[in-house]
Order: C-alpha cells, then structure tokens, then sequence
C-alpha cells in the first residue's frame, strides 16, 4: 500500500514517457522529512516545493535543500549548500548506510586526507578502476556495501557521473549541487523544469539497480555476520585513529545493560561501561573549568585586591574575576548534571515502555547533534500521561529507529525525584562478537 495518501495509487512512469510523471506538489510529510535531515544532518535546513510520487514500495521526493555545513560543533563557520534531490524512501527496506561521492573539487581532496588521519573508513573496489577514479566510497559497512555494487549497479553509476549518493537504512538519496537562486525552484516554470527531469532521469539511473531491488537489503545483510550496526563497531575499532579510539569507548555489552535492569535500586556497583555512557566526561570537564576558575579568578582578585591598583587593573581583575565567576558556575552546573545522572542509575525506576517519536533538534554537543526520543510508558497507570521525552547523541539514533520501526518493548530508568525525567539505557548497547 502507498504509504502516504496521493491521488496517483500507482503513479511511476513508464518507460520512454514524462520523468516528472507521478510526481505531485504536496506539503512533506514529518516523517520523511525527519529522514532526510537526519541523513543530510545540516544546519538551518529548509526545502522548497515537494514532489512527491507514491508507490507501493514508498515514496519518491523530489525536492529542493539548502542548507549550512559546518566541521564540529560550532556553526560560526560554514559553508551554505543548495541541491537538488530526489529520496528514494522504502520503508520496508533495511540498507547499509554509505556515502558515494564524486572526486571532484577541493572538498573531496581534504575528506580523502582526512579519512585516513581520522581512521574514517573507506571502501576500495580494485576490480572497478573506472569507478574508483570517479567517486570515493565512505562507509563502516564495506562487505553490506560491496555486496550492493553489482555489475549493474556500478554501470548505472558511473553513467550517471556527478550525484552525490547517500544511503540511509530506509532509502537512499541521490543529490547534485545547483546554484542557489532567490525563489524557490518550481516544476511548472519552463525554465526550471528540464533541471528536475534531468535529475529525476540521473538519480532513478544511478539508484534503481539498488533501490527497486527487493533483495537488495537482504543481500546486504546476509553478506555479513551480525547487524549493520555490528559491521560498522567492527570495521572503526579495526580502522585505526581516533574514530577507532571513540567506538572503543563506547563498547556496552546487551548483558551489562540486563544487568542494570534487573538489579533493583539502590545500585551502588555499576559496570565502568554503564559509568562512562550516564556521566562519563563529567570529571574532566570539571577539572578543565577548574583550571579557568582558579587560574582567572586568583588573577581577578590579585589584581583588585592590589592597594596600588589603578584604572586599568580595575577593569583587568574585574574582567578576570569574571570569567573565574563563570569557569565556578560551570563546574556548578556539570556537577548538577553528574548528580543528577548517577540518581537515575543508581535509584532510578525501570519502566516498560514503546518509543514514540524521534525528534531532530538543533543542538550539537561536542560535534554531535541531539536527538530526542519520546517514550509511551506501558501500563494502565500511565495511560493518561504525556510522553517522556530523553534526549540521545546521533550516535545511538540507529538503536531507537530499529526498535520504533519494529514496535519493539523497551525500558527506561525514570528519575525517583522527577518522574519526567529518564535515561534510556537499552540505547547504549554496542558490542562486537
């Protein structure tokens, strides 16, 4: 069945006919734009007129993105991006996540450098020189993604030339960069209208060999032992550097997280791995604004407690003195945060509960963007009551789609002293056979 409501059951065009066919002006529904965004994780995004097509395998948008890219967690400095792009959304597909990008322009040089400083992992295909001269391949799961690119595949790609593709676990997303204008492109504006059925035309091209493949998922799955998500732990704990060095720290076997559920509170003895997910960083975190607050406050106060001072120190020990004041407060609060995390653990309730909802939000920490999950808790007690929201790292997204997209039980540590609050262990679970 299609999966959102159209006037076209069953509109994909046929062979040799209009590649706009099908394609219908809608507003984008919350779930595939929450897909794309996620996949894109850009800053600031926003689209402009969606075409969508249904089918019974999904949907197609077609859509224009802009967007900022910037490198951490600052978006002081970025750069904005405009593209075109059509998401091949199925839902009841399961792909590898990938990237396979054109080598052209600086941005793919420095990315190439920087692959192998950061241990970020990269598919080689020696047999496809062709392709391999033309796109890279970054992706944590080289033997799901191999087992993609068969010979028709490749083919297509390598006709199709200058689209960036991106796969998420439900679609895939074929992109090329166009330059940004001041309105809005628009299908119905003859000008504008052979841009999109040239990418409609490259993108179906480039991706159909994958996408309208139903075995294609399966394929991939089988081609490796475990998930994709295991494939991925393996392949950057063996690629070496510092994405290596973060896996490694985020390694929490499912037996420790049982564990934690089933031993009632209080929970004084809790597994390293279980310390280093609730509050770990904390302690150096405190220690590096302890430095400030004692290196600027002790300055601050020498020099206003000088009895020769003059103007200048005044305004210099004033300033110094502040900056010690908020180096304080930030301890203040990082240790509010640590307490808090180590109630949940220790004292805190398991509770029953479905996911709701996944959220983007704007928020980066530490290079990486916060997602919110809302939890349903189970229960007749609780059948009037809202959602509890927690928020996740990017990092620990896939868990929380799997288990939503399987409707799967799961459970939280809701906090004894404020029920609204909760952490979600079951996220956490990483390991690697």
């Amino acid at each position: 069945m299609p999966t959102h409501d159209s006037p076209h059951p069953n509109p994909i065009a046929p062979p040799n006919t209009d590649p706009l066919h099908g394609f219908v002006e809608m507003q984008m529904p919350s779930d595939l734009r929450y897909e794309i965004e996620t996949a894109i994780d850009g800053n600031a995004m926003s689209f402009g007129h969606t075409y969508i097509r249904t089918h019974d395998g999904g949907n197609d948008v077609l859509v224009e993105a802009n967007w900022r890219e910037s490198s951490g967690s600052s978006s002081s400095h970025s750069t904005p991006r405009s593209n075109l792009l059509l998401y091949f959304y199925r839902p009841d597909a399961h792909f590898p996540e990938f990237d396979i990008i054109p080598r052209d322009g600086l941005g793919v040089r420095i990315l190439s450098f920087a692959a192998g400083a950061l241990g970020l992992p990269t598919l080689d295909l020696p047999n496809e020189p062709e392709f391999m001269k033309r796109y890279m391949i970054v992706t944590a799961n080289p033997g799901s993604v191999r087992s993609l690119l068969d010979r028709a595949a490749i083919d297509a790609l390598i006709e199709a030339r200058d689209l960036h593709i991106k796969s998420t676990d439900v679609g895939i997303i074929a992109m090329r960069s166009i330059k940004r204008s001041r309105s809005w492109r628009k299908i119905d504006d003859a000008s504008q209208r052979n841009e999109f059925e040239r990418m409609v035309i490259d993108a179906t091209l480039a991706c159909m060999a994958i996408v309208d493949d139903p075995e294609a998922g399966r394929r991939a799955e089988s081609a490796v032992p475990g998930s994709f998500t295991e494939e991925a732990a393996r392949t950057m704990l063996h690629s070496g550097g510092i994405m290596s060095a973060k896996v490694r720290k985020r390694l929490v076997p499912q037996r420790v997280v049982d564990a934690l559920r089933d031993h009632p509170p209080p929970r004084w003895s809790t597994d390293p791995a279980i310390r280093r997910r609730a509050w770990g960083g904390t302690a150096a975190g405190m220690f590096g604004a302890g430095v400030f607050a004692l290196g600027f406050g002790g300055i601050g106060i020498g020099l206003l407690s000088s009895s020769n001072r003059d103007f200048v120190e005044l305004i210099v020990g004033s300033l110094f003195s502040m900056v010690g004041a908020g180096a304080t407060l930030a301890i203040l609060l990082v240790l509010r945060h640590r307490l808090i995390r180590q109630r949940i653990v220790r004292r805190g309730r398991v509770v029953p509960a479905h996911i709701d909802s996944i959220e983007r939000t704007d928020t980066i920490i530490n290079g990486e963007r916060i997602h919110r999950v809302k939890f349903r808790l189970q229960g007749a007690q609780h059948a009037d009551e809202e959602p509890i929201a927690v928020n996740i790292k990017a990092s620990y997204v896939h868990q929380a789609r799997r288990i939503h997209r399987e409707q799967a039980p799961t459970w939280i540590l809701q906090d004894p002293a404020k029920p609204r609050r909760a952490l979600w262990p079951e996220g956490w679970v990483l390991e690697v056979e």
